[in-house]
């Protein structure tokens, strides 16, 4: 316990901690403490380090972390706050849907083990493990926990990957329920800055009025203030995605890590709520400061990347979509995924031999060059110009196309779109066999090459 009491006594915890990740928190004096002296590891500004750190702190700040107190943590898998709560606590009980086909590679079994020998399996060397508890449990269906039973429970970005609304409220009374008078749930989640809440079941992420009106519905107070600043730092501009080009994967190596990403032209990063049960017919919330600013900093900076990346002309990569491995909108998760083919990408006919990624151009005049070498084809291609909201999954709307007859001879062709980009939504091109094509027994494609650039100028 020497650990939590030099803290106690060298650091007063007087910052917020039910706040937004930001770049500047790394900085912050308990931050570097926990970081440095509990989970002994560097500053990646990363932001699945920062929830791991905020919750850790929160516990200390609410006395949950004296050796007396008796804790779970739901999605848990074998996540590494999980070794760092085992001193501090009387008994701690990790939940998870815990199996050996999952495709969550933090919580993969071999076949036929139980997750508390999964759990030892993986806990790092001189672990405490004498009062840790594991248990297959979905976050929905807490049953097997008593009421009144835990003076804290916490859990990291796992909310938002349970369903849709009455999932979350499901949770959250549950929540409710197992905690003592005194409890407190730390949580964190994803949250947006300018857009409203995505609803795709199993990967939500949050505006904050959805996360405030969750809260209320579910009977839980949270703390007086949420604080969603950050400062104007180049630590706090979005991360570009940009996997969608030809080497993005590579590109992705030499960008520094931020504290807010962006996929789709959406910005977004992890947020911590504490809440404790309510005894009030309505829960008491919270005041958001400084999200208007950070709001406007970051939608800013967003659109400086697109015009940045797309001044010049870009390489797509023809096959992103048509990948079996595509992660799509749980990309950030890249870590903590396996078994990829278990995740659909968005569902493709046959037809389709040219699939790109979905791409953010802003608001500015974009200029699409195909360029493509086909061996003995005889018949029409079709290539066309979808569009869609950013991270809908589902929808998707046909812009423009154009048809192209092949002779049966070696042909090169250039196609050409150009087209003003909605700010509001996202482009992807397709190359298609025409469906009549198709249903031909003989019908063959020889794609020789085969390049998509993108071209972007931005207009006011």
């Amino acid at each position: 316990m020497s650990e939590i009491k030099q803290l106690d006594s060298n650091i007063n915890i007087t910052n917020n901690w039910q706040k937004t990740c930001a770049a500047e928190d790394w900085s912050k004096p308990e931050f570097k403490y926990v970081l440095e002296n509990i989970f002994t590891g560097n500053a990646s500004y990363h932001r699945k380090q920062w929830e791991f750190v905020a919750i850790f702190i929160n516990l200390i700040q609410q006395g949950k972390l004296d050796g007396n107190s008796v804790g779970a943590s739901f999605g848990a898998g074998k996540e590494p706050l999980i070794y760092h709560v085992l001193p501090y606590v009387k008994s701690f009980l990790a939940t998870d849907l815990y199996s050996w086909n999952t495709g969550w590679d933090t919580a993969k079994m071999n076949p036929n083990e139980q997750p508390i020998d999964f759990l030892k399996r993986n806990a790092p060397k001189n672990s405490r493990l004498d009062n840790l508890k594991a248990q297959e449990m979905d976050m929905r269906d807490l049953s097997e926990i008593e009421s009144n039973s835990l003076d804290f429970c916490y859990s990291s970005c796992a909310v938002e990957h349970i369903g849709h609304k009455e999932d979350f409220i499901k949770h959250l009374t549950e929540v409710k329920r197992v905690l003592k008078k005194d409890g407190v749930y730390v949580m964190t989640t994803e949250f947006l800055y300018n857009h409203s809440t995505i609803p795709n079941k199993g990967n939500y992420k949050f505006d904050i009025d959805y996360l405030k009106q969750l809260f209320i519905e579910s009977g839980l107070n949270t703390q007086p203030i949420f604080d969603a600043g950050c400062e104007e730092n180049r630590l706090n501009v979005p991360r570009a995605f940009v996997r969608p080009l030809v080497g993005g994967k590579n590109m992705e190596k030499l960008l520094a890590s931020a504290a807010i990403l962006d996929i789709e032209g959406v910005p977004y990063t992890s947020c911590c709520f504490v809440l404790s049960p309510s005894e009030e017919s309505t829960p008491s919330s919270f005041q958001v400061n400084g999200l208007e600013q950070s709001a406007e900093f970051i939608k800013k900076r967003l659109l400086n990347n697109v015009k940045n990346l797309y001044s010049s002309r870009r390489n797509l990569d023809p096959f992103y979509s048509l990948n079996k491995n595509t992660r799509l909108y749980l990309d950030d998760h890249i870590t903590f995924r396996t078994n990829e083919s278990n995740k659909n990408p968005i569902k493709l006919d046959r037809a389709n031999f040219c699939f790109t990624d979905f791409v953010y151009f802003g608001a500015g005049n974009v200029s699409i060059s195909i360029n493509y070498k086909l061996e003995k084809h005889k018949g029409r291609i079709n290539w066309k110009v979808v569009e869609k909201y950013p991270m809908e999954i589902k929808q998707k709307t046909e812009l423009f196309t154009k048809f192209i007859k092949h002779s049966g001879k070696t042909d090169c062709q250039t196609i050409q779109f150009n087209f003003k980009a909605d700010p509001e939504k996202v482009y992807a091109i397709i190359g298609q066999i025409a469906p009549k094509e198709m249903r031909k027994n003989d019908i063959k494609l020889n794609l020789t090459s085969l390049s998509v650039t993108a071209l972007m100028k931005p207009v006011d």
